[in-house]
């Protein structure tokens, strides 16, 4: 590098570090960003919208105080208490997202021959069975929020490399 670029450099580049972590903190708060839109996105639509982004500490932390997302993401054992009301159908899932008592149905207990519990209705004479009450069910994994912050992370590196580049890089 010549001594003339060279002097017109020396200063950019100066001015150029002091800038950097206001740069990087930036490119990261942009990725923290796109990784809650697609956790919002991800979400099963049962859970609502219980994200939200802290920065307040200086780190970025997404969090949910839903009772479900762990299990959801990770798979396990729900347990009731006394019982899960399960929906027999999806169309009953989707009529009703916050479970039997919000869907303003009237509901009755019915046992089954061989022990099952289901809550029923009755409509113009005829009996509808709308939900299985369980004491546990078994839930799969399906994680939403791993994958999410998995490919927002991938281009971080390159995100804050090119920061630096753009900052303090020759030009």
């Amino acid at each position: 590098m010549s001594g003339e670029r060279l002097e017109r450099w020396a200063p950019r580049v100066r001015a150029g570090l002091e800038r950097l972590p206001e740069r990087t903190a930036k490119a990261l708060q942009d990725r923290a960003a796109r990784i809650l839109r697609e956790v919002r996105q991800a979400t099963p639509r049962s859970l609502g919208d219980v994200w939200r982004m802290d920065t307040e500490t200086g780190r970025i932390t997404l969090r949910s105080d839903h009772p479900s997302v762990p299990l959801i993401e990770q798979g396990g054992t729900a347990h009731g208490s006394p019982w899960l009301a399960v929906p027999i159908t999806d169309a009953i899932r989707d009529a009703s997202p916050g479970g039997p008592r919000a869907s303003g149905e009237r509901l009755f207990t019915l046992r089954a021959k061989d022990g099952r519990l289901f809550l029923a209705s009755r409509s113009g004479g005829k009996l509808e069975l709308r939900w299985r009450l369980m004491e546990r069910v078994q839930v799969r994994a399906r994680p939403f929020v791993g994958p999410a912050v998995d490919r927002a992370r991938a281009g971080l590196g390159e995100d804050l490399i090119e920061a630096m580049r753009s900052e303090v890089g020759p030009g």
